[in-house]
Order: structure tokens, then C-alpha cells, then sequence
């Protein structure tokens, strides 16, 4: 009967690791796409500028 609750216990503290592992790696999918565009403008407005000049 321990034996049963500890691997409950594990089982679930486990899924909500993997529960918490895969929102940090939604934050960080939507940061990048909320960045990388950005980031993508400037550059292409830096090279633009320093091209057309």
C-alpha cells in the first residue's frame, strides 16, 4: 500500500512537471514569435537603410 501511494505521489508530481515543462515551452514559442519578427524588421530596416544610402 506505500509502495502504491509513493508511486501515485511520483506518477503525479511527474505529469505536472511535464504539465509545467510544456507551458514554459509555450511562453518561450510565443516569445519568440512575438520577437523574431521584430527583431527581423529592424535588421531588415538596418540593412535597408544602410544599403539604399
Amino acid at each position: 500500500m506505500r509502495l502504491y501511494a509513493n508511486a501515485r505521489a511520483l506518477s503525479i508530481s511527474f505529469s505536472s512537471m511535464i504539465a509545467h515543462a510544456s507551458f514554459f515551452f509555450n511562453d518561450i514559442v510565443h516569445a519568440f514569435s512575438f520577437l523574431l519578427p521584430t527583431m527581423a524588421d529592424f535588421l531588415i530596416g538596418l540593412g535597408g537603410g544602410s544599403f539604399v544610402r
